[in-house]
Order: structure tokens, then C-alpha cells, then sequence
């Protein structure tokens, strides 16, 4: 079909960019939220214990559910994991390892906001 050519060939030019992340060695991986401001004007400031939880909660999930993780730490709207010293997810690809765990935590975050909500 013309949308799997069109994806091929957008493949082609990705090849030559990516990055790899050394191998055998630990990997910490920080995630930095994005425009918190507006969304949380109406909380309890400094801390609000429930997006605290949402936070907190949404790491342990995305922790759980790849097994290449083994520590996500939260502070404020950042998240750090780390990735196992002997792993080789998606070829230690860095692009794609950032891709993956950014959409795998907004996923996981957007879900226990709604719950919370």
C-alpha cells in the first residue's frame, strides 16, 4: 500500500541518525514533564498528595510493566529510570527507548489522572 511505502521510506532516513547507548552499563533515563504550570494552578500547593500519587503511581506501573526497568524515582515532575546494566532493549537504540518510555508513562499517567479524577 502507498501508507507502507510511505513508511518505509521514512524508515530509510531514521537508520542513519539513531543513536546507540553503550553496552553493559547502566542506563538512567529522566523524563521531564511539560507545561504543569497551567494544569496544576488549581491543586494544593507546594505538594498535592493526590498528583503526587498519580505521579508515583504511574512510574511503579510503567516499572512493572517493562522488565528492562529496575528503579523509577519521582521528584516533583520529573521521573528517572533506570535501565538493567545487561539489557539490550530495542538494540539500546536511544531514540526509540526514549519514545517508547515517554509515551509509555504519559499513557500510564493520563490514565490515573482520569481514575483520580
Amino acid at each position: 500500500s502507498n501508507m507502507t511505502k510511505a513508511f518505509s521510506y521514512v524508515q530509510h532516513f531514521e537508520k542513519p541518525l539513531e543513536s546507540l547507548l553503550p553496552p553493559r552499563c547502566w542506563l538512567v533515563i529522566r523524563l521531564d514533564g511539560n507545561r504543569f504550570t497551567p494544569f496544576t494552578r488549581h491543586l494544593t500547593k507546594p505538594v498535592d498528595e493526590r498528583l503526587r500519587q498519580v505521579f508515583v503511581h504511574s512510574a511503579r506501573d510503567l516499572l512493572r510493566k517493562e522488565n528492562d526497568l529496575c528503579l523509577a524515582y519521582c521528584q516533583s515532575d520529573e521521573i528517572s529510570l533506570v535501565v538493567r546494566k545487561n539489557s539490550d532493549w530495542f538494540g539500546r537504540r536511544k531514540e526509540k527507548i526514549l519514545s517508547h518510555l515517554a509515551s509509555g508513562y504519559t499513557s500510564h499517567f493520563t490514565k490515573r489522572v482520569i481514575e483520580s479524577a
